[in-house]
């Protein structure tokens, strides 16, 4: 290779290396420290207007992403043998933490990469985005490989696929759990959004794509998978679904009762865990990991309903205060999701139900009324707090938010909201601490702190 390395991180550059300049409104500083860290080249968009000292190449790229993605995949090849990705607004990182605890039921080697970062039995490594900036994903995957993981479960999200950094990386199978309402700041459009999750089924090369067809958008991407040619293997599932068809949920003291028509054959299976929405998760994750080459009659059904634990964040059960009130935290950030995790946890709440939330700065305003409302007509008590207020007035935004939510209790601080609503809860009662699920920071006036939902409620456990 010509360069010592290649990187689009200015403080990763290795003397002689290559960066590549990704567009951004800090760019020239960012390149100036590449250049002072020894950069042999820089790469930019074709009509970059830059300023290099003499002796540093410049090389302009007609598409910077792709030649970014190029770039990556041959400085950091290794893959492992077995890759799976699923997308959607909601259920990705339950369905990539769940494809790697059925896949080490069967005594395989396997790990994730998403929003939780890399977690793999060798080594874990937090991230900041749910698909990895394309030179961080291949370095991470190819250590991966490097280290003996054989099979990958990576979380695909629209800016991910957008941004063309799963480029160059085929697929045993990919997976589509649902959509709604979420990252409208960046797409624009639903259209837009949609067409941005589709190319995953599209533009990439698989064997199988694993689709849930209750899903509005999920009926409408069947059709454009069947017409893609050559067509690939389609696992439908759901209600609807044809190969795995739902017949019934029952909600239980002990989680919930599925029956199923899995393959042909007529089931019932347990799990410990809460929520329609895990169900089609698991059923998500136990296709894809068909899709890797196992038989369906292989997998331990029954095993995995009763053993799946769900990831930090999602629907964790963080304790009982002594009054008899128990508390969960959610990363239900999004209306629709907002909508399924109070839906979800109705049915537990012998008292009433109450549900904690804001919502963040600087992304799509246009929720923050549609989440008032939802949390209004489904909770019994409503707190309207600070989520990640960024560079936005955390006043502004709850005001927002208030405006359809004529009941919520309005408490600035997430702290002192979290305080107030763990010590309202009387027996029976359920708290829905819902937005930031793992995160364990908060940003105020782009200030980074330290803040886990989790950590403050348990002070007062």
């Amino acid at each position: 290779m010509k360069y010592t390395n290649a990187t689009d991180n200015s403080t990763n550059v290795k003397p002689g290396g290559l960066f590549v300049s990704m567009p951004a409104a800090r760019a020239q500083e960012y390149l100036n420290d590449a250049v002072g860290r020894g950069a042999a080249a820089i790469m930019v968009p074709k009509d970059a207007d830059v300023q290099v000292p003499a002796g540093v190449e410049v090389i302009k790229s007609e598409n910077i992403a792709i030649d970014a993605a190029r770039i990556a995949a041959e400085y950091y090849p290794n893959l492992p043998k077995h890759i799976c990705a699923v997308t959607g607004t909601k259920g990705k990182t339950s369905v990539v933490s769940f494809v790697t605890q059925i896949l080490k039921m069967m005594n395989k080697s396997a790990a994730s990469i998403g929003t939780l970062g890399v977690i793999s039995d060798k080594w874990s490594v937090e991230g900041n985005n749910t698909t990895p900036f394309i030179f961080q994903l291949r370095q991470w995957i190819s250590q991966l490989a490097d280290e003996g993981i054989e099979y990958l479960a990576l979380e695909a999200s629209s800016h991910g696929i957008d941004q063309h950094r799963l480029e160059f990386l085929k697929f045993d199978a990919v997976g589509f759990s649902n959509l709604s309402r979420d990252h409208l700041d960046y797409h624009k459009t639903f259209d837009e959004y949609f067409a941005a999750k589709s190319r995953l089924f599209t533009d990439f090369e698989y064997g199988l794509a694993v689709i849930n067809v209750d899903d509005e958008y999920g009926a409408k991407l069947l059709s454009i998978v069947e017409s893609k040619s050559p067509q690939p293997q389609i696992i439908t599932f759901g209600r609807r679904g044809n190969a795995i068809q739902i017949k019934n949920i029952t909600p239980n003291s002990n989680g919930q009762r599925i029956e199923l028509k899995y393959f042909g054959i007529d089931m019932a299976v347990d799990t410990p865990l809460i929520g329609e929405f895990q169900v089609y998760n698991i059923l998500m994750a136990t296709a894809l990991v068909i899709g890797m080459g196992f038989a369906p009659e292989d997998l331990p059904l029954a095993r995995i309903f009763a053993e799946l634990r769900a990831p930090a964040g999602r629907a964790e059960y963080v304790g009982t205060t002594k009054s008899g009130g128990a508390i969960y935290v959610d990363y239900a950030h999004t209306p629709d999701s907002l909508r399924q995790i109070i839906g979800a946890l109705r049915p537990a709440a012998r008292g009433k139900l109450h549900v904690l939330f804001g919502c963040g700065g600087n992304r799509d305003a246009g929720k923050r009324p549609i989440m008032g409302e939802i949390a209004s007509t489904g909770a019994d008590v409503v707190y309207v707090t600070d989520d990640n207020p960024r560079f936005e007035d955390a006043n502004e935004i709850r005001k927002q938010i208030m405006a359809a939510c004529p009941n919520g209790i309005e408490i600035g601080g997430r702290s002192d909201a979290i305080a107030t609503a763990v010590g309202a809860l009387n027996d029976g009662d359920l708290l829905i601490i819902a937005g930031k699920g793992h995160e364990d920071y908060q940003i105020i006036n782009g200030v980074k702190s330290h803040f886990s939902d989790k950590e403050e409620a348990q002070k007062y456990l």
